[in-house]
């Protein structure tokens, strides 16, 4: 089945389907807004931690201490900065740009539910929605790159039909 290209479709289609954009990379960003506030607090408290932290007459505690504090500061800084990424990723998308096929900073639509072609996976709620992060090099992505709307891809033993991307 062969869609017509959003600039062939009519204006209020085409406004929904921005809209609907938008909302998706507005969700995503409050997602990783959250995230990365979550990592925030948490570096805070671990730094706090550490302050705290007193060299008793057993070595061996001290230093275990240390070291479990320091696998998670890096754990929370890694974390930190991948949201950071994400929401570094999300202001230079321009929520008016539809796509012709899976790529890069496409948003669409399976039997499973949308899908946002995004660095950051994991899924978020838009309203009453659930759209999944998935990157290109995932197994689902390299399965679904440059399928268009109508087009049907096996994964997994199954196929998967893209039924509109925006």
């Amino acid at each position: 089945m062969h869609r017509p290209p959003a600039s062939d479709l009519p204006r209020e289609r085409r406004l929904r389907k921005d809209d609907f954009r938008r909302r998706v990379l507005e969700a995503l960003g409050g997602a990783l807004g959250e995230r990365a506030g979550r990592a925030r607090e948490e570096l805070r408290q671990l730094d706090a931690a550490a302050e705290g932290e007193t060299k008793s007459s057993a070595g061996d505690k001290y230093e275990t201490a240390r070291e479990m504090i320091a696998q998670a500061r890096e754990l929370q800084a890694r974390l930190l900065r991948e949201a950071e990424a994400g929401l570094d990723w999300v202001a230079v998308q321009d929520s008016g740009r539809t796509r012709e096929a899976v790529a890069a900073g496409a948003l669409f639509r399976t039997d499973d539910g949308w899908h946002l072609v995004c660095p950051m996976p994991g899924d978020f709620r838009v309203e009453t929605e659930n759209v999944r992060g998935l990157s290109l090099g995932g197994p689902l992505g390299t399965a679904l790159k440059g399928a268009r709307a109508g087009e049907s891809r096996e994964f997994r033993g199954r196929r998967i039909e893209v039924r509109e991307v925006v």
